[in-house]
C-alpha cells in the first residue's frame, strides 16, 4: 500500500492524494491513514485518523481536501497524508506524501487616499504633500521599529471622488459619510485584515462642529487644515493652535497608530501628569516629530501586526 500527491496548490483548491495498491483487489478494503498540516488550510474535521475503501476490482482510491481559503496573508502550509498499518494489508514505500499550500493573499498594506467631494477640484500640491508624508512616516516608523515598518500600495495617494458637496462632509457625522461615499472607489472598511487605511478628504474641519481628524479600527480621516498644514513648510493654524509643518506630519503618524491600533499612553486620557508619556507620538510628542518616540508597549504592540512587515536600511 503506498500513497502519492497530485501536486502542489493554492489555497482555495483541491490537495489530491492517491492511495494505491500494487494489484487489483477482489474486494473491498479499508484502508486507515492520517492527515497533518502546517499552517491552517485544512478543516479541523479532516485531521487527524481517516479511513477510506478501495473497491473490489480496482488498485486505487482518491483522497481530496479542499483547501480553505481566505483574504488574510499568512505563511505557506502544507498537507500529510500518511498510510497507517493494518493487518490486512502492508504498507509499502512511499508511505507518506505531502502538498504544499501556497497562500495567495498579498500581504497587508496601507492605503492613503486623497478624496475631493464635489464641487472641489483634486490639488496636485496636496496630493504630492500626502505621498511625501506618509513617505517620511514610513522611515519613521522604521527608525523606531529597527528597521520594520509598513508598505503603502501604489499610487500614492490613491484618488476618489465623494458623491456629495464638502458640507456633507464637514460637521459632525462626516467621519462616516466619507467612509460610506468610498465604497464606489475602493474597499474601504473598518479592521479589514488587507488594508489600513489613512484617507485625506480635501474637506474644511469646522472647529468643535467637525468630527474628522481621527483613526480608529483600521481607519484614519484627516481633514484640509491637514492638507494644509503637509503642504505650507511655514507650518499651519487649525482651530488657533499653530502647528509648524513636520508636526501635521507627525500628526499622520499618530493618527496611523491609531489605526493600527494603538491607544493613548497610560494614564493619559485619566489626566494622571505623573504617569502620561507626554513626549510619546501616541500623545502630544506628535507636534514635535520627529523628536517624537513610540512607548515600549507600542513597540512590542506593532512587532506583532501584521502590517509591520516591511525592512527598511535607516541609520
Amino acid at each position: 500500500m503506498t500513497i502519492s500527491a497530485a501536486g502542489d496548490v493554492e489555497e482555495g483548491q483541491y490537495a489530491v492524494f492517491t492511495v494505491s495498491v500494487s494489484t487489483a483487489i477482489s474486494s473491498d478494503l479499508t484502508i486507515n491513514y492520517s492527515v497533518a498540516q502546517t499552517g491552517n488550510y485544512i478543516a479541523d474535521r479532516s485531521l487527524g485518523d481517516q479511513t477510506v475503501t478501495v473497491r473490489g476490482g480496482r488498485d486505487s482510491a482518491t483522497l481530496r481536501f479542499l483547501t480553505l481559503e481566505n483574504t488574510v496573508h499568512e505563511a505557506d502550509g502544507s498537507v500529510t497524508v500518511t498510510v497507517q498499518a493494518a493487518s490486512n494489508y502492508i504498507v509499502g514505500t512511499p508511505s507518506a506524501a505531502t502538498v504544499a499550500i501556497a497562500n495567495d493573499d498579498p500581504l497587508p498594506m496601507v492605503r492613503v487616499v486623497y478624496a475631493t467631494p464635489q464641487g472641489v477640484d483634486p490639488n496636485p500640491v496636496y496630493m504630492k504633500a500626502v505621498e511625501q508624508a506618509i513617505q517620511d512616516v514610513q522611515i519613521w516608523y522604521a527608525e523606531q521599529l529597527d528597521g520594520w515598518t509598513f508598505d503603502v500600495q501604489s499610487p500614492i495617494p490613491e484618488h476618489c471622488t465623494l458623491g456629495n458637496t464638502e458640507d456633507y462632509y464637514d460637521r459632525d457625522g462626516g467621519y462616516h459619510r466619507v467612509i460610506e461615499d468610498l465604497q464606489h472607489c475602493v474597499p474601504i472598511w473598518y479592521e479589514t485584515p488587507a488594508y489600513v487605511w489613512a484617507v485625506y478628504p480635501d474637506v474644511g474641519f469646522i472647529c468643535g462642529a467637525s468630527d474628522l481628524g481621527k483613526g480608529g479600527y483600521g481607519i484614519t480621516i484627516l481633514h484640509r487644515d491637514d492638507l494644509e498644514g503637509l503642504a505650507n513648510p511655514e507650518g499651519y493654524e487649525s482651530c488657533g493652535y499653530y502647528r509648524p509643518h513636520m508636526g501635521w506630519i507627525g500628526g499622520l503618524a499618530h493618527e496611523l497608530g491609531h489605526a493600527l491600533g494603538l491607544p493613548h499612553p497610560p494614564g493619559c486620557d485619566e489626566g494622571l501628569e505623573d504617569v502620561c508619556d507626554y513626549d510619546a507620538v501616541m500623545m502630544l510628542g506628535f507636534t514635535k516629530y520627529p523628536n517624537a518616540h513610540f512607548t515600549e508597549a507600542d513597540i512590542a504592540f506593532l512587532m506583532e501586526s501584521p502590517f509591520i512587515h516591511k525592512r527598511l536600511e535607516v541609520n
